[in-house]
This record gives C-alpha cells, sequence and structure tokens, in this order.
C-alpha cells in the first residue's frame, strides 16, 4: 500500500513512499547505498530523496559519523542539512 500523505519539505521526501516510514528507519525498503563514508568509510543510508526541483539529488548520511552528503550527477559532496533534515533525516 502506498503512502498518500508524505512527509516532504524543500523539494525533499523524507519517508519511504511503500511503508510510511521515515527512510533513515526503513530497512525493509531502503537498502544502503553501495557507497561508502569518504570521510571514515563506514555505510552511507539513504535519508532524503529529491525531486526536480532539487535536480533529483539523494541525501545519504553515514552511520558511523553521522556526516551528511549529497549525490548529485554522479557527484558525492559533504553538505549542510536543509530545511527538514533535523527532525525527518
Amino acid at each position: 500500500m502506498k503512502n498518500k500523505s508524505r512527509i516532504y519539505k524543500s523539494g525533499v521526501f523524507f519517508d519511504c513512499e511503500e511503508c510510511g516510514k521515515l527512510l533513515r528507519d526503513c530497512r525493509e525498503h531502503n537498502t544502503p547505498v553501495n557507497t561508502v563514508c569518504p570521510h571514515c568509510g563506514s555505510v552511507l543510508n539513504l535519508v532524503g530523496i529529491g525531486n526536480a526541483i532539487v535536480q533529483n539529488a539523494i541525501w545519504l548520511r553515514c552511520e558511523a559519523c553521522l556526516k551528511l552528503w549529497m549525490r548529485r550527477r554522479g557527484d558525492l559532496v559533504e553538505t549542510r542539512p536543509r530545511s527538514g533534515f533535523d527532525k525527518f533525516g
């Protein structure tokens, strides 16, 4: 069943479209991305999915050092949290 009332803020979805859980907490549908943290080498997990407004970027958080990374246009860069990341990402 698809979630009809999604958590969306500033061009970013923070919840799983399938089950409605926050992406950071959703292990059933949100598997770790095949990328390691450039800072510490740990696993990066998906925490936000952008739409066309943010050029379909995805946001990843490191399990170990908790740094936030953004992947857009094939590049992975460290980023500061946008609106909504403190609460949902």
